[in-house]
């Protein structure tokens, strides 16, 4: 495949799947296509996707590693399907324990099928004309997260991920780091930080695509033992400043609804969901509805916890 075909290709998907996998700046080779807004779990999306501050233990998987520290084990898995036939699986484990260190495996795929794959003019996908064939999108990554409570209401955390991508017949791979603290300043307010996809760039030969580093940084009031009102300022490479906002509501042990705001964002704007728990089993569910044509996504997934843990993960 030459350079110009593989550019021409990324074009095409970022064109078709602009939010599912990120692709869009591919093609001028200033990022990758590594996308952090799928990395969130259900309900991190539902609340708008905060997640500096999150103590949920498989948000913390894929967002503030910190979040993880002193946090009982659980696993969850997800599956969804969206537009183009794009699909989106996760599987996070996060383990539990008596020391100060706790430890997680995640792994996260977005794939996409069937992407026609038309001729170029000028480097460019002509849209309407007939496809060539078709080619398929992937974006895989495994990764290894640690935390560490350094003293009661300060807390570490360390992800090292390895990404794999392909388009078509080419692929690329690399490894990654998020690095997070969080802070419980009081009893009902906390802070975070996290710095996320640090690494050296993806090699696809003729195009480099350095990783969308990315700083997110926020604070969660609890003003009731029921109600958490959470924020994230969102800095990432190559795009504008985002942020988000994000309620969740506990009315019963078994039950939490969730909704959230993107600001800034172009494709996403609000979100929603909830948590149903029965007998250690969660149930989260996410409904992101998307601009610009591009469809309504929803998230569900299924995580096992242990028994007695009240249904509010991200307090």
């Amino acid at each position: 495949m030459t350079g110009s075909m593989l550019r021409g290709a990324m074009h095409l998907a970022a064109a078709i799947s602009v939010s599912l996998c990120a692709v869009s700046a591919l093609a001028a080779g200033t990022t990758s296509f590594v996308s952090r807004e799928f990395d969130l779990w259900p309900s991190a999306a539902a609340t708008g996707g905060v997640v500096s501050t999150s103590r949920d233990p498989l948000v913390a998987l894929w967002g503030n590693p910190a979040g993880l520290a002193n946090r009982p084990g659980q696993v969850g898995a997800t599956h969804s399907e969206w537009i183009a036939d794009t699909r989106i699986e996760q599987l996070g484990v996060a383990l539990g324990g008596g020391s100060a260190w706790r430890f997680g495996v995640s792994t996260h795929l977005v794939s996409t099928d069937d992407i026609p794959f038309r001729p170029l003019s000028g480097g460019v996908a002509v849209p309407y004309a007939s496809p060539l064939g078709t080619f398929e999108v992937r974006d895989f990554n495994l990764g290894l997260t640690g935390a560490y409570r350094v003293r009661p209401g300060i807390d570490l955390g360390l992800t090292v991920r390895y990404l794999a991508q392909k388009i078509h017949t080419v692929d690329a791979s690399t490894i990654a780091f998020d690095a997070g603290v969080m802070w419980q300043a009081r009893p009902n307010l906390r802070a975070g930080l996290v710095v996320a996809s640090l690494g050296p760039s993806l090699d696809w030969g003729s195009v480099k695509a350095p990783l969308p580093r990315a700083f997110r940084g926020g604070l969660m009031w609890s003003p009731h033992r029921t109600l958490n009102l959470s924020g994230d300022l969102w800095l990432q490479k190559d795009r504008p400043a985002r942020g988000n906002l994000g309620v969740e509501w506990l009315p019963v042990s078994m039950l939490a609804l969730r909704t959230g705001s993107l600001v800034g964002a172009g494709e996403q704007n609000i979100t929603a969901g909830l948590g149903i728990m029965w007998r250690g089993i969660e149930l989260d569910y996410a409904v992101i509805p998307m601009s610009n044509d591009l469809g309504t996504a929803h998230r569900l997934a299924i995580r096992l916890i242990p028994s007695g843990l009240r249904s509010k993960n991200a307090r």
